[in-house]
């Protein structure tokens, strides 16, 4: 078991946390976490994801694992294994269907129990796939994580680019470094937008994935684009040697 408690001097084996952030709700977070945690596993990490999508929570349609509560042993959680892959997922704490109202302090303790209180092994990296929005859930995990760095997704519409500032700011506000920015669902209409959007903010664009519609049907089928539609896997990979310590 791994102590993630960044006050303790002596833990050993902390594990990277990258969050996978976007202040704009369907940009593609969840697929791009899920892919990129499969590609560092690829690449001979030992990976770990963790859906803190409070609001929606879909990893665990994206991996085809059954929604039910998680396996205690020693009131501690122990993850699902999934294509080598270590998940926990908020999926698993809430009722299927179920409309989540919580107050900040609920969805703080959620977060952070996903964490600190399972079971992982020897995780290397630690994919963290964050909810739309600058609220609680970033302010928790901000604060109790300072090392954790950001991975930014967005579209190169205006509309998503507006709430990717918010994001940017946040970061910068609570001292997150962010490695980097992947532009989704990218096509000609949109050429360099996001590229003197990066310029103006002063952070690196790491990856530009184009909009395919085959991509949604691989959810729908519980597939992935690493294992099963190589046109796009190779950015992943790319993009994966990147934000990862290899």
């Amino acid at each position: 078991m791994i102590n993630f408690n960044p006050k303790n001097k002596n833990s050993k084996n902390k594990p990277q946390i990258i969050l996978i952030c976007g202040a704009k709700g369907g940009v593609g977070k969840s697929t791009i976490c899920y892919n990129l945690a499969l590609a560092s596993q690829k690449l001979g990490q030992n990976t770990a994801i963790i859906d803190a999508d409070i609001y929606g929570p879909s990893i665990h349609h994206l991996c085809g694992v059954k929604q039910q509560a998680p396996e205690i042993k020693h009131n501690l959680m122990l993850p699902r294994k999934v294509k080598n892959l270590q998940l926990n997922s908020m999926g698993f704490l809430i009722p299927k269907e179920s409309a989540l109202i919580w107050r900040g302090p609920m969805i703080s303790k959620a977060i952070n129990n996903l964490i600190n209180n399972t079971v992982w092994t020897d995780v290397a990296q630690m994919f963290i796939d964050m909810p739309p929005g600058t609220g609680d859930a970033y302010l928790s995990l901000l604060k109790n994580f300072p090392t954790a760095k950001a991975v930014i997704i967005t579209q190169p519409q205006k509309i998503s680019l507006i709430d990717t500032s918010r994001t940017i700011d946040l970061m910068q506000k609570v001292n997150i470094e962010i490695i980097g920015l992947i532009e989704n669902m990218t096509n000609h209409l949109y050429k360099d937008k996001v590229k003197y959007f990066c310029k103006e903010h002063k952070i690196k664009k790491i990856g530009s994935i184009e909009f395919d519609q085959n991509i949604p049907l691989l959810a729908e089928n519980n597939q992935n684009i690493i294992e099963d539609y190589h046109n796009h896997a190779k950015i992943f990979y790319q993009i994966a040697k990147k934000i990862v310590k290899l």
